[in-house]
């Protein structure tokens, strides 16, 4: 469905042009604006000027690998990027591969090749939960309350799901 992501920003981290390429037009004909970056610190500098919505980083880098950008990113503050949803994509698929990336701080994980309706979904899907988390923390501190004691719990549910 054409438009589905619009008013969604993308950052897609790969060493390799064709599949940044790829996953940039599957993107962008789905309506979202896609900024791309071959390396772990390019990646680090778009985020800092794109504040993306989700990130898609390839797994297997030189110089500095998906698992360490993703921790380099997760140690920066909330209003810096620190708890974008990402999503990692590998053609390393084997179970100890995924909970790897969980444990870094992926959300998600795609398999390469990529499926272009597995990414839009995956894209689609981790932008639905950070937009509803972030309503009902919005809410929650209008009404005063503390924040939910579900976090965790929401947590372990988010890596039981299907992968993609």
């Amino acid at each position: 469905m054409q438009g589905e992501l619009q008013d969604t920003r993308v950052l897609i981290v790969d060493d390799d042009r064709d599949t940044l390429e790829v996953m940039r037009v599957i993107l962008e004909s789905h309506g979202a604006q896609a900024a791309v970056a071959p390396t772990a610190a390019e990646g680090l500098a778009v985020l800092g000027i794109l504040r993306p919505d989700v990130i898609l980083s390839d797994i297997a880098m030189p110089d500095e690998d998906g698992y360490e950008f993703i921790r380099k990113v997760r140690a920066l503050p909330a209003h810096q990027g620190g708890r974008t949803p990402a999503v990692a994509v590998s053609a390393h698929v084997y179970t100890s591969d995924r909970e790897r990336a969980f444990d870094a701080g992926f959300h998600a994980f795609l398999a390469k090749p990529i499926n272009p309706r597995a990414l839009v979904a995956s894209v689609k899907t981790l932008v639905e939960r950070a937009r509803a988390d972030l309503e009902r923390r919005h809410r929650n501190r209008r009404a005063g309350r503390p924040p939910s004691a579900a976090t965790l719990e929401r947590r372990m549910f988010e890596r039981r799901q299907p992968m993609y």
